[in-house]
């Protein structure tokens, strides 16, 4: 009877122990489950949803689900303030996202756009979007760059600075009309490009990308 006692008695702490360790791996799972999500998010409201990845310098990602009623990606990233930059001649060039701000002509870094972890064939204020697809922005270094200091300066310009400019170019192309005797269209437009760049420090190219984005400042 009492080695019957004894077997009964062995069985339950068995039980008793099982029962715990069951616990425990339970708990565990769900503070994992927990942590996991701790980077996870929800932004927006809207009929449309995708998923927004962000790969910084330090190679670690964030990923959020966007809900919105934008059109493009781009809309729907500016809408939620996700990320910064300016209407360009070659599209939306971003300079800052989710709060990190990287500059090409500084140090090489800029914003690669990938689509379901493919490099975009399209820029990012072009494609619309499509349910449930991942869009991904990354920090990328071009290996090869080599800073300028026209190139830099360009990028210290403020919008007063390029109104600025704009006014100077607009002054040039008078005065070569008034030497021309009538409107000279672009007949003198390497000229006064030069002359611009070489007064404010930057290149022939950047006088042109300001004045054609004069609207803007």
């Amino acid at each position: 009877m009492k080695k019957i006692y004894c077997l009964m008695l062995c069985f339950c702490l068995m039980f008793v122990f099982c029962s715990c360790g069951n616990e425990t791996d339970t708990n565990i799972s769900e503070t994992e489950k927990t942590e996991s999500q701790s980077n996870y998010e929800i932004i927006g409201t809207g009929s449309k949803q995708f998923i927004f990845t962000v790969i910084g310098t330090d190679e670690k990602s964030v990923t959020y689900t966007i809900k919105t009623d934008k059109r493009t990606v781009a809309e729907a990233l500016i809408e939620n303030n996700l990320i910064i930059g300016e209407q360009g001649t070659l599209g939306y060039v971003i300079n800052t996202v989710n709060g990190e701000e990287l500059n090409y002509q500084k140090d090489g870094c800029y914003w690669t756009f990938l689509i379901n972890n493919e490099y975009a064939a399209t820029t990012i204020d072009t494609t619309t979007i499509v349910d449930n697809t991942e869009y991904i922005l990354k920090a990328e270094k071009d290996e090869t760059f080599k800073p300028s200091e026209a190139v830099d300066k360009y990028y210290t310009l403020t919008n007063s600075d390029k109104k600025a400019i704009c006014n100077y170019i607009q002054e040039r192309y008078d005065y070569y009309d008034s030497i021309n005797g009538g409107y000279a269209g672009d007949k003198y437009s390497d000229t006064i490009m030069r002359e611009a760049a070489k007064r404010y420090g930057i290149t022939e190219e950047q006088a042109y990308i300001i004045w054609m984005n004069m609207y803007s400042y």
